[in-house]
């Protein structure tokens, strides 16, 4: 809970700078990683939310931003609310309204902007890891994240999809047995690392 009564949930392998007390008309913090975003509404002070690659101006609204470093993609969806998106590589910003979201591509710089059923990518903060037709390599950074553990994923495999739900609780042991029993992968652990091959 920051200062002004907002409230943030930061996923695995995330970092949110913020001060220790709004002070003005404009309330600034900074994000690596994934974060789901509860902001408190003050007319009088915009919230922005400022990502390496891109910024948010907010009044009062929830919404998730993930933007991993090591993400091919930012992503950025609004449950509630309303949002500007603004990119250094855009002179004009994307307003997005409730149930929208914008995908930006990091190595073309390409932008999506459509609607979504916004419970999916929140899921997470309930402790659920939610994928729909993810490749495999994302969903192994994902999982790598959670778990603080190192995960390889051999090259053949680089376009298998997954679908699926699953709670954190259940730990990558019952994962990984999952993806082997489900697909013809096969899981081993050399040195401290899961090899997907």
């Amino acid at each position: 809970t920051l200062s002004d009564g907002s409230r943030v949930w930061l996923n695995a392998g995330s970092k949110l700078k913020y001060p220790e007390v709004f002070a003005g008309d404009h309330r600034e913090v900074y994000l690596e990683g994934e974060a789901y975003f509860e902001v408190a509404r003050n007319e009088q002070a915009s919230f922005s939310v400022y990502t390496r690659d891109m910024n948010l101006q907010v009044l009062g609204t929830s919404f998730n931003v993930s933007a991993y470093s090591d993400n091919e993609e930012n992503i950025t969806t609004l449950v509630t609310g309303k949002i500007e998106y603004s990119l250094p590589t855009r002179t004009e910003a994307i307003a997005l309204l409730p149930n929208e979201q914008v995908r930006v591509n990091k190595t073309t710089k390409g932008v999506t902007k459509n609607e979504v059923n916004t419970s999916e990518f929140a899921m997470w903060k309930e402790g659920i890891l939610y994928f729909n037709n993810e490749k495999l390599p994302t969903l192994a950074k994902q999982l790598a994240r959670m778990y603080g553990i190192e995960i390889k994923v051999a090259e053949k495999y680089n376009d298998t999809c997954f679908s699926g739900m699953i709670r954190y609780e259940r730990g990558i042991d019952y994962i990984t047995k999952l993806l082997t029993t489900t697909s013809n992968i096969t899981c081993s652990i050399e040195n401290g690392i899961i090899h997907l091959k």
